[in-house]
C-alpha cells in the first residue's frame, strides 16, 4: 500500500509539472503570436488590424529609417492586391516581465504576383507591451539579410492565421 501511495505520488506530481510547463511555454507564446498577426495583417495591407495590434506610439526600425504607424501604414496599405505574401518564422527568444515583453526572431516572406516570386528574409526583434490585457508592439526592428545570410539549422514554420500550427 506504502508502495502504491508513493508511485501515485510521482504520477501526480509529473502530471502536475508537464501542464506547468506546458501553461508557461504556451503563455510565452502569446506576445509573438501577436507579432504573427501583425505580419497577417501587413500581408493582407489591412491598415485597421496593424492599427489594432500595435501601439500608438509604434515605431518600426526599417531599412536605416525610423517609420512611425501613419509612416508604416503609408508604405503598406498601397500595395493592396498587388501580391500575395505568405510569412514564415523561427523564434529564437521569448521573454516576459510584468507587462512588457521582448522576442527575436528569424522572419522570410515569399512574396507573388503575375510577374514573379521572389523572397526575403530578416532578423528582426519586437518590444510588446500589455495594455488592457492584450499584447501590443511597441517597437519593431527589421534587419534585412542578403541571399544566404539565414542560418541553413533555422527551421521556417509558415504562420496562418487562424490555425493552431506549433510556433517555431
Amino acid at each position: 500500500m506504502k508502495r502504491y501511495k508513493s508511485c501515485k505520488i510521482r504520477v501526480i506530481f509529473c502530471l502536475v509539472t508537464g501542464l506547468f510547463l506546458t501553461a508557461s511555454a504556451a503563455a510565452a507564446d502569446i506576445p509573438f503570436r501577436t507579432v504573427q498577426k501583425l505580419f497577417a495583417a501587413i500581408a493582407e495591407a489591412d491598415a485597421e488590424e496593424i492599427s489594432v495590434l500595435v501601439t500608438a506610439d509604434f515605431e518600426l526600425l526599417e531599412v536605416g529609417e525610423i517609420w512611425d504607424l501613419e509612416k508604416t501604414l503609408a508604405e503598406i496599405t498601397p500595395t493592396a492586391g498587388k501580391f500575395t505574401r505568405r510569412n514564415y518564422f523561427h523564434r529564437i527568444t521569448s521573454e516576459e516581465m510584468g507587462d512588457t515583453a521582448w522576442v527575436s526572431y528569424w522572419n522570410r516572406a515569399t512574396f507573388t504576383s503575375a510577374q514573379e516570386t521572389r523572397e526575403r528574409s530578416w532578423l528582426e526583434s519586437a518590444v510588446l507591451v500589455r495594455r488592457d490585457g492584450e499584447w501590443k508592439v511597441r517597437m519593431l526592428h527589421s534587419t534585412r539579410l542578403e541571399e544566404g545570410q539565414l542560418p541553413q539549422s533555422v527551421t521556417l514554420e509558415e504562420y496562418v492565421p487562424g490555425s493552431r500550427a506549433a510556433l517555431p
